[in-house]
């Protein structure tokens, strides 16, 4: 089977005046269809960059992306925003909705971007997940009348409108209670087992580890398998 997402002998190190600061040093990871992984890692660590290189928002010094078997390590800008669009779906911690868009078009908006969407497949996907995510009586709602958890909520159903092979979610529970946070995180994990989407999720919420696949630690620049 095909890897949705592998990093191979990832480096990134910063100048800082005369030193060398290294936040990853020869990182590895393969993730899997339908495999859910969750990365641990104390503040400092390099998450926030592991993230940002995985989603092809940074570039590595040394090593290389895969990406459904296909190596996007040297694309140009705009060929890395059209497979972002294409093929990679962010949850954000602070959801990062916009601000005057109801619901409906905050998904809307993003599928559109794609051009793979013709409207009646829009309209039965968008359809689908706000049914999916209990979000039928919210399609007309802005964001400052949605609680909580229904703002994360229409976050993940954004992240999957375009039926993305890779989910990116970065302390998608950081906002949010326990009972509503761990909501959210079975709803990706649904996406991942039903569509095959491959979902890898930074957090500090242990609470949630257990509805993950497998666990990774970021300590001394790479990851380590939790046993």
């Amino acid at each position: 089977m095909m890897a949705v997402l592998q990093l191979k002998d990832i480096g990134k190190s910063y100048q800082d005046g005369q030193e060398e600061n290294v936040i990853l040093d020869q990182l590895a990871l393969m993730v899997e269809p339908g495999e859910f992984v969750a990365i641990l890692g104390p503040s400092g660590s390099g998450k926030s960059t592991f993230l940002s290189i995985a989603g092809l928002l940074l570039t590595p010094n040394q090593g290389s992306i895969w990406i459904d078997g296909q190596d996007v390590t040297g694309l140009t800008d705009k060929a890395r925003t059209a497979l972002r669009r294409e093929k990679i779906g962010f949850v954000f911690q602070s959801h990062q909705l916009m601000l005057y868009l109801n619901v409906d078009q905050q998904l809307s908006l993003v599928a559109t971007k794609a051009l793979r969407q013709d409207k009646a497949e829009l309209t039965r996907r968008l359809d689908q997940l706000v049914e999916e995510f209990g979000l039928t009586n919210q399609r007309k709602f802005l964001p400052h009348q949605l609680s909580g958890g229904q703002k994360q909520r229409v976050a993940i159903a954004r992240a999957l409108i375009n039926q993305p092979s890779l989910i990116l979610a970065d302390e998608p529970t950081a906002s949010l209670d326990g009972k509503r946070g761990r909501q959210v995180v079975e709803l990706m994990r649904q996406e991942a087992k039903q569509r095959q989407t491959a979902v890898v999720m930074v957090t500090h919420d242990e609470r949630v580890l257990n509805l993950v696949d497998t666990v990774y630690h970021l300590e001394d620049q790479k990851l380590k398998r939790k046993a």
